[in-house]
């Protein structure tokens, strides 16, 4: 565009590799050089795929994360349950009941967790109705996945020898996490499930000790169908592909998004490029070319409609 003078955009090229290992040093940065960055009006992220293998979509909301590690020590080191069995409060017993009350089926038991959750409202009930008849799925299936809050425990790991079944292990690890969506507070949240986490251990009366890591959080981010750089965008992917996109969002968490467009003041919008059968983040991811070269196209016309959108 810039070698045919129709970039009529001032751009800002912001490239950050580590977002799947947390990001370290990204905020710093940004905050550090955000005189040279300058004015910005609108943020475009590309990171995530369609509902499925035909239709392209644009991405309005993400759930934000709160990733957390809990630790129960024991007071010495790893004993055999043959020679000192029944003799120890046990560790992993202690994480087992610790975590049992963390949630009831699939919903969390955190006092007041819930208590600002943004009620549905009748524009997306009907949207997630249509994405059923387009895959197949039931609305519900997108309300459990989109909108509401979860808790999933990832991981338990423990000091004892790899594989033995007779090590009473002296010191037990769980990774954890809890996915927010709008309007639950990022801080309250994170200090809820550290508070209730702790008072679950301390109704144990156990000599062991809990220790609780908030490893790294992020935010949940919801976009305006309403602002023009939303319509821009959603005309571009019009344009290029000649079928409406379909509105949806995302289960998952980017925390550049949220942090961005709070410390710039202007709009995050989010255009996804790959197809559902992309295998996100696992084995022999890919993405199909004709996406790519679509998507560049997307972006060109995007480009062009915002040079001459006005607020």
């Amino acid at each position: 565009m810039l070698a045919r003078r129709s970039l009529d955009v001032d751009l800002v090229l912001l490239i950050e590799g580590e977002e799947e290992a947390g990001s370290g040093g990204f905020e710093e940065a940004v905050r550090k050089y955000k005189d040279q960055i300058g004015h910005i009006d609108a943020i475009l992220v590309s990171n995530s795929y369609w509902i499925d293998d035909a239709r392209p979509c644009i991405t309005y909301g993400l759930r934000g994360v709160i990733h957390a590690t809990i630790e129960v020590q024991g007071e010495g080191p790893d004993v055999h349950s043959g020679v000192d069995g029944g003799a120890y409060i046990e560790p992993m017993m202690d994480m087992t009941k610790v975590l049992s009350k963390l949630s009831e089926g699939t919903r969390i038991a955190i006092p007041g967790f819930y208590d600002n959750v943004r009620k549905p409202v009748q524009e997306e009930d009907e949207s997630f109705r249509l994405l059923s008849e387009v895959t197949g799925r039931t609305p519900a299936s997108f309300s459990s996945r989109w909108r509401e809050p979860t808790l999933s425990v990832h991981s338990i790991q423990d000091s004892g020898l790899s594989g033995n079944p007779t090590i009473i292990p002296s010191r037990v690890r769980a990774k954890i996490s809890v996915r927010i969506v709008p309007d639950q507070d990022l801080k309250s949240i994170t200090e809820a499930i550290e508070s209730s986490i702790r008072a679950t251990f301390d109704e144990l009366q156990s000599p062991n000790s809990l220790h609780i890591t908030i490893d790294r959080t992020a935010d949940w981010w919801i976009g305006s169908f309403d602002h023009p750089w939303f319509k821009a965008l959603e005309g571009a992917i019009y344009d290029e592909w000649g079928v409406q996109p379909l509105r949806i969002r995302e289960g998952g968490s980017i925390p550049s998004v949220p942090f961005l467009e709070k410390e710039f003041g202007c709009p995050a919008l989010h255009l996804p490029m790959g197809q559902s059968s992309d295998q996100a983040h696992l084995r022999n991811e890919r993405i199909s070319l004709n996406n790519l070269r679509k998507g560049k196209s997307v972006i060109e016309r995007f480009f062009h409609r915002m040079s001459t959108t006005t607020e």
